[in-house]
């Protein structure tokens, strides 16, 4: 392996945050979970740990528009009050 491509491999558990464009947590190929919608309803930024896929979910306040999550993981992140369907 080539020292770029232990970069990458290094970064594929690294949270994502891009303002404006809706969150997916961590980096994976497209296509490998069903993805939901959710709307954030804080006002904070906040950082949470998705209790079945193991994703981490960074929104970086109310603006934020929507988040993508792994299916897996919407009725736990629901189910805390600050996330709606």
């Amino acid at each position: 392996m080539g020292c770029c491509d232990k970069k990458r491999a290094s970064m594929r558990g690294a949270a994502v945050t891009r303002p404006g464009k809706p969150l997916t947590g961590r980096l994976e190929p497209r296509g490998t979970a069903a993805e939901v919608r959710l709307r954030y309803l804080g006002n904070r930024a906040i950082r949470v740990r998705g209790s079945a896929s193991g994703r981490t979910y960074v929104v970086p306040g109310r603006t934020a528009g929507p988040v993508l999550v792994d299916a897996r993981d919407v009725a736990a992140l629901v189910r805390t009050g600050y996330f709606s369907r």
